[in-house]
């Protein structure tokens, strides 16, 4: 909660502090919801930082260039916003990874600081192509990502940092070990433009199995995370 101090500060501070609130949660969400509370208000004092450097070098340039002062008073407040947010996609995107791949190759660190491995799972930049569910009664959810039909609103499946999984079935193998085929173009999408969408949730789940291209369309590799 904002206490009334934090209300009283001028108006440009607090565009500031949230305009790296904002960039923190875009560098953050959904990757390090696990942060400590002094982890979360350093993150945003860094972003406030980059905000007000955005800030001062937007009224710099507008004072140089003649612009009129209401002009100036409103793009300023722009800049502060629009630097600590391509910081933060900058950082999300390219920066962490980078600063992981130093730390690993110098043998500093063999972690990825993503918080946990299923997290690292459904963040990583790789095309999946196929995903197999298995739960708690031995049967499998089978989800053949590349034979979906590109008019699908999700071409792949949907996942969340508590486990849940949403996906089109291709395919149920029960626990006996008969499968049944699903017809992409009656079971996963109809005549009627409906498409059919299964939730699972992570109580039903007793293990993940991904396949993923690492390089090449013709090379893929498989991963099996384990949720408990």
């Amino acid at each position: 909660m904002l206490d009334q101090k934090t209300l009283e500060l001028p108006f440009e501070i607090q565009v500031i502090l949230a305009s790296g609130y904002v960039a923190y949660k875009i560098a953050s969400s959904g990757v390090e919801d696990n942060h400590k509370h002094i982890d979360v208000a350093f993150s945003i004092l860094i972003y406030s930082v980059i905000a007000k450097l955005g800030y001062e070098l937007s009224l710099t340039f507008l004072i140089e260039t003649n612009t009129s002062p209401l002009s100036i008073k409103w793009l300023s407040i722009a800049g502060s916003f629009v630097l600590p947010v391509i910081s933060a996609i900058f950082w999300r995107k390219w920066g962490k990874n980078f600063i992981v791949f130093l730390l690993q190759k110098a043998k500093i660190s063999s972690e990825n600081f993503r918080g946990s491995t299923w997290s690292s799972l459904i963040h990583e930049q790789f095309e999946w192509s196929y995903l197999s569910v298995r739960l708690n009664d031995g049967s499998y959810i089978e989800s053949d990502l590349q034979s979906l039909p590109d008019e699908l609103s999700k071409t792949t499946c949907e996942l969340d940092e508590a486990g849940n999984i949403a996906l089109y079935i291709t395919s149920i193998i029960d626990p006996d070990g008969k499968e049944q085929i699903y017809d992409i173009e009656n079971d996963v999408l109809d005549n009627h433009g409906r498409e059919h969408l299964t939730f699972i949730p992570t109580s039903e789940i007793a293990r993940v199995s991904i396949s993923r291209y690492i390089r090449k369309p013709s090379t893929s590799s498989s991963e099996e995370a384990e949720q408990g």
